[in-house]
C-alpha cells in the first residue's frame, strides 16, 4: 500500500488553490451576436435585453455564487428594452459590485463625492447603471 508522504501533498497545494480560482472567469466579447455564440446569453452571464447592437462587452462571473459584473458600449442615445419590473433608483440604492476591475468605473455605484452621469436601475437582483449619452451601460448582481 502506497501512502501520499506530506511533501508530495505540499507540492499539489498550488494546483487545489489554482483549481479553487478558476470559480470566477473573465470574459470579453467583441459583439452581442458572439457572446449569444459562445452561450453566454443563455447561461445569463450577459443579459438577454441588452441590445443586438451592444459592444465591447466585458465580463466577469463567479459560477458558485451566480455573481457577476458586466460593461458594455453602445452607439450614443441608444434607448434601453429593459424587462418589465425594472424600476430605476436613486444613484446610492445599488448594491455594491461584487468584484474588482480595472474596467469598473469608480462611480458605479454612485457615492456623495461623484457626479451622477448614469441612471440607475433595479432589475429583479441585478442592478443597471446607464448613460445614452455616454452610450455605455454597467450590469451587477452581488449573487447568494
Amino acid at each position: 500500500m502506497h501512502r501520499r508522504t506530506l511533501p508530495s501533498l505540499v507540492l499539489l497545494a498550488p494546483l487545489f488553490a489554482a483549481l479553487g480560482c478558476a470559480e470566477t472567469l473573465d470574459t470579453t466579447y467583441a459583439t452581442f451576436a458572439e457572446a449569444q455564440r459562445q452561450g453566454a446569453v443563455t447561461a445569463g452571464w450577459v443579459p438577454a435585453w441588452l441590445p443586438p447592437s451592444a459592444t465591447y462587452i466585458r465580463e466577469v462571473h463567479n459560477i458558485d455564487t451566480n455573481a457577476f459584473m458586466l460593461a458594455f458600449t453602445v452607439a450614443k442615445d441608444t434607448q434601453l428594452a429593459l424587462p418589465v419590473g425594472c424600476t430605476q433608483v436613486g444613484p446610492r440604492s445599488p448594491g455594491k459590485p461584487p468584484f474588482k476591475r480595472d474596467w469598473w468605473p469608480s462611480d458605479v455605484p454612485a457615492s456623495s463625492l461623484a457626479t451622477h452621469r448614469h441612471s440607475f436601475f433595479s432589475c429583479g437582483g441585478d442592478f443597471l447603471a446607464y448613460s445614452s449619452a455616454i452610450g455605455e451601460g454597467f450590469v451587477w448582481n452581488a449573487g447568494k
